[in-house]
């Protein structure tokens, strides 16, 4: 009960000095500093995330695949038009051309033999059309490969 007493007395005590306090500090004023306005031009970094890219892109693509042997440029090399970018393995290219030729010269081969039986009337028209349309194509292909 004495231990009640003393804490209601202390609690009024620290209300009057309260109380006390804020009306000195209203009889005194509040100071106050006054500072002039200025417009300010204020740049602030920001900060986002994104993809960068390059303005100028080219895709690249080529007309005959291959496996690479050398390659002559790096990775962000400027190139102009015309210019090696890397050389080619050509054996596998080479062996395509040399089917090629050994297929047209079977197909030359056959369209003679046809040719020949066809004049003597031992062979059809269409025979002879087949042997025609062959040697075409294989020469086409030869002109294709190479």
């Amino acid at each position: 009960m004495s231990f009640l007493l003393l804490l209601a007395g202390v609690t009024a005590q620290s209300c009057s000095n309260t109380e006390a306090s804020v009306q000195n500090k209203e009889d005194k004023g509040i100071p106050v500093q006054v500072a002039k306005l200025a417009k300010e031009k204020v740049s602030l970094p920001i900060h986002v995330s994104g993809n960068i890219s390059a303005s100028k892109e080219s895709r690249l693509s080529f007309k005959t695949g291959g496996i690479i042997e050398s390659i002559y440029v790096d990775d962000g090399d400027q190139v102009k038009k015309g210019q090696v970018l890397a050389k080619l393995n050509l054996r596998e290219i080479q062996e395509q051309v040399n089917q090629a030729v050994i297929g047209l010269e079977k197909a030359q081969r056959d369209y003679e033999r046809v040719y020949n039986l066809y004049s003597d009337t031992v062979a059809t028209l269409e025979q002879y059309q087949n042997a025609k349309s062959a040697l075409d194509i294989a020469n086409t292909n030869l002109n294709i490969a190479e």
